[in-house]
């Protein structure tokens, strides 16, 4: 079965008590199976939106894993004009 393990970085604007607040982050992720050849196939740099869930990188462990079950590219919202 085909495994790819990659790093996600998010950054985003998210309101939170009426107050606007910046957020940044890394997550390590994985996906299996026939997804792999798709996101192999983005370019590094590219935005994409996933879907998965977050587990525990090996049993027991504290530190979580996002496993990407289905992705697209993201609409990113440019200048208007």
């Amino acid at each position: 079965m085909p495994v790819l393990e990659c790093l996600l970085e998010h950054r985003s604007t998210q309101l939170e008590a009426g107050m606007a607040r910046e957020v940044e982050f890394e997550i390590k992720a994985l996906a299996l199976g026939g997804i792999v050849k798709d996101l192999e196939a983005v370019d590094l740099g590219t935005a994409i939106s996933v879907t998965g869930f977050l587990a525990p990188a090996r049993k027991a462990s504290k530190t979580l894993l996002l496993h990407i079950t289905a992705f697209e590219r993201a609409l990113l919202a440019g200048p208007s004009s």
